[in-house]
């Protein structure tokens, strides 16, 4: 499936609701991130480079990253991953 359909789909919600909404989306075998923003996040430039917004970037890249690994290689569960905590054994 490609870019397209899902980008055609938020296009279309976005028209139809006040919603604020972003999509961020990484393949698998890719380390480039995607990311389609509400119209009112890229309207104004203040709220696109927001900490906010690059602390979302990094999480997703984050979970990304967590899959991309093979399986036995994942000792953090990724909520803490995500959230930067570390485990006391």
């Amino acid at each position: 499936m490609g870019w397209e359909a899902p980008g055609t789909a938020f296009q279309n919600l976005d028209r139809q609701t006040d919603t604020t909404m972003g999509l961020v989306a990484s393949l698998v075998h890719s380390s480039k991130l995607h990311m389609i923003r509400y119209r009112s996040i890229k309207r104004t430039p203040v709220l696109n480079r927001s900490p906010a917004m690059h602390q979302l970037k990094a999480a997703c890249r984050g979970v990304a990253q967590h899959r991309r690994r093979p399986p036995c290689a994942r000792k953090v569960p990724i909520i803490d991953h995500i959230f930067g905590r570390r485990r006391r054994v």
